[in-house]
């Protein structure tokens, strides 16, 4: 599995989340609303999802490979009510290969996290763990994914681009990330490093740098993809708003059901 499954600093995402204003939350409380629980989420990471769903009332379960990631979202779930907590469940699980014996009302992965899976076997794999714990008929999945750019894939991979510069609240740490991308058009992977330099309020630093690989998915590929693998698509929006999809959208969001 790539690296940023199961390495990526969990505390950080959280910053990163909060700085990019994720608006994929409302959508997906949305549609989590309409479509109804049980809930499951493949890769919840730090709760960001999952809890606000558990807000909302529904059950939810999530399932990741980050132990990091889990750590850190049970470390919220214990400070929300009781009642809330006892709504999630957390599985440790790779999304390829899981199997909890119980089907869903609604399968959802979120933001961009099926591009972990680098290979067609890995896809098909983890698409066909979704059909498994899908409920026939009402259920569900929802897909996010987005839209690739061929200018992002295009740029010189020796060249830094700046994704972001933000002072995260509550530290007052500066975070600044630079990217570079090297996209293998063989095998449609991007492999993306990540060059983060976080400064304190003391003026001291701290710089790292981590390795990302993400495949990307074109949009008659991935519903060819999804037919593949027993799924009929419903929707196909370009943006969080439900926009149908169309030439210059920068998302690929699919809701689907079982044939």
């Amino acid at each position: 599995m790539p690296d940023y499954n199961t390495h990526y600093n969990a505390e950080i995402y959280d910053a990163e989340c909060q700085y990019n204003d994720m608006d994929d939350l409302t959508w997906l409380r949305q549609l989590c609303a309409e479509y109804g629980g049980p809930v499951l989420e493949v890769c919840i990471g730090t709760g960001r999802v999952a809890i606000p769903l558990a807000y909302d009332g529904l059950k939810v379960t999530g399932i990741d490979l980050s132990d990091a990631m889990l750590d850190r979202c049970g470390e919220k779930l214990d400070v929300t009510p009781p009642e809330v907590k006892k709504r999630v469940t957390l599985v440790k699980g790779d999304m390829r290969r899981f199997d909890l014996k119980k089907k869903f009302r609604t399968v959802f992965i979120p933001f961009n996290s099926f591009l972990a899976m680098e290979t067609r076997k890995d896809q098909v794999a983890c698409l066909n763990r979704v059909r498994e714990h899908l409920q026939a008929n009402k259920g569900r999945f929802i897909l996010d994914v987005f839209n690739p750019r061929l200018d992002m894939l295009a740029r010189d991979p020796k060249q830094k681009s700046l994704e972001h510069l933000f002072t995260e609240e509550g530290t007052g740490i500066v975070q600044e990330l630079m990217t570079t991308i090297n996209y293998n058009d063989a095998t449609q992977v991007s492999h993306i490093t990540c060059f983060r330099t976080r400064t304190h309020p003391d003026g001291t630093m701290k710089r790292d740098i981590q390795e990302l690989r993400m495949r990307m998915i074109f949009p008659d590929e991935l519903l060819l993809l999804l037919e593949h693998c027993g799924f009929k698509v419903l929707h196909r929006w370009g943006s969080y708003e439900r926009e149908n999809f169309g030439p210059g959208m920068g998302k690929q969001l699919i809701v689907a059901k079982i044939m």
